[in-house]
């Protein structure tokens, strides 16, 4: 998981991203990006290898998190969801895009989840 050091790191030392962005990739991802902005953003990338119940999580406990999957995996682009939602993030943003349409799930600590629809 690329970039989850970083975080770890980060957080000893008492500083929060602005947001993390946790990307499924493919295995061989074509780009390296860097993983922090100049904004204050955090990438994190985990690759299809990488089994998801094998993952810590916990870093992202408070954080805005935004969840996105470019290898077209619906199927764990809604378990990273679960998992990461288990952490209780500050925000989590999940959208998901499938046959039926569009959906954008918001996830704000302390509140149910708000979910939009696009057919």
């Amino acid at each position: 998981m690329r970039g989850m050091d970083l975080l770890i790191a980060l957080r000893r030392r008492g500083v929060k991203p602005r947001s993390v962005f946790v990307t499924l990739v493919p295995d061989r991802s074509v780009s390296d990006p860097e993983p922090l902005s100049h904004q204050g953003n955090l990438q994190i990338d985990i690759t299809e290898g990488e089994a998801l119940s094998d993952l810590d999580f916990r870093p992202l406990t408070g954080l805005q998190v935004h969840l996105r999957d470019i290898t077209g995996d619906v199927a764990r682009l809604r378990r990273l969801g679960s998992l990461v939602a288990a952490v209780d993030p500050l925000t989590l943003v999940l959208p998901v895009e499938d046959d039926n349409g569009f959906t954008l799930y918001i996830r704000r600590r302390g509140e149910p989840t708000h979910t939009y629809f696009t057919p």
